[in-house]
């Protein structure tokens, strides 16, 4: 079975939650394990999170196209986005979790989470646009 759904929202922090609720209704309507997909929504947050806020400095009106793909026993999640140039995976910085949290510098753990709940990543910038693409297992 392969089922593919994409979904389109404006560079605006307002519209992460609304993503989320079509998410879980795609993984629902799939059969997906409710654990699995949290993990999905939390790294589509933080990731989301991250391109509106610092992705468009001349800010203006931006759309951020996300597709899910299942395919299988895994999840595609494809995040493509006009902002500025960035790869997530080697630019991101590094997070250490040993630290107080007023010693923590600001950022990265989104990257973190990433790394941790995804099982495969790949970017690549492609038409002026990061292209990030995720592989959950399910």
């Amino acid at each position: 079975m392969s089922v593919t759904e994409t979904f389109l929202i404006a560079n605006r922090l307002e519209e992460i939650p609304l993503l989320a609720e079509k998410i879980d209704t795609f993984a629902a309507l799939h059969d997906i394990e409710p654990a699995k997909i949290f993990q999905v929504n939390l790294v589509i947050d933080e990731l989301l999170t991250n391109v509106i806020s610092y992705g468009y400095p001349q800010h203006g009106d931006h759309q951020i196209e996300i597709t899910l793909a299942l395919q299988e026993e895994q999840l595609e999640i494809t995040i493509v986005d006009d902002g500025q140039a960035f790869n997530p995976i080697e630019q991101a910085p590094e997070v250490n979790l040993d630290a107080s949290v007023e010693e923590r510098r600001v950022g990265g753990l989104g990257i973190y989470f990433m790394h941790n709940m995804m099982d495969a990543m790949a970017y690549r910038r492609e038409d002026g646009c990061n292209k990030l693409q995720l592989t959950k297992k399910l």
